[in-house]
């Protein structure tokens, strides 16, 4: 019986992560202005290498955590699978607030991207305070590419 009790309580467990919407990957919102809409679980299985900063419809991200103070700040942790532009952040971060139905007075969004550990630091922020800021805290896609392909100095 008991064996049978533990079974049961496992299923549940297991039911109510998977159908848990913060553990959902989300694609990201598809124009300016379009803060709903999508349809969460939807995913595209590979991004294409050339949409990775600035096509939103090859951009998902999914939500690590989320903490909320009621009517004083909401703190989000968010997983992007490849580096976005600041202009995606921006529709992202509208998308993330407007998602959530109560107010808050600031609401805090940090990103990490694949391979970050949750609490070392984020690669980007968005935050409302009260208005919305977007920080790119470490190389864009842009600027990697130009470290990559920059010529080798000459030692001489």
């Amino acid at each position: 019986m008991l064996g049978a009790l533990c079974l049961l309580m496992v299923v549940w467990w297991a039911v109510s992560v998977i159908n848990n919407p913060f553990l959902t990957p989300r694609p990201a919102p598809s124009a300016p202005g379009t803060a709903s809409g999508n349809v969460p679980g939807s995913v595209r299985e590979q991004p294409t290498p050339a949409a990775t900063s600035t096509n939103p419809k090859d951009v998902t991200y999914t939500i690590i955590s989320t903490d909320s103070v009621p009517g004083t700040k909401r703190v989000l942790k968010i997983r992007l699978r490849q580096k976005v532009s600041t202009d995606i952040l921006r529709l992202i971060a509208l998308e993330l607030k407007n998602a959530d139905r109560h107010e808050y007075q600031r609401t805090f969004i940090m990103y990490l991207l694949p391979g970050m550990q949750v609490g070392a630091g984020a690669w980007a922020t968005t935050h409302f305070d009260p208005d919305l800021q977007v920080k790119i805290l470490g190389l864009t896609a842009e600027e990697e590419e130009a470290l990559i392909t920059e010529p080798e100095p000459l030692v001489g």
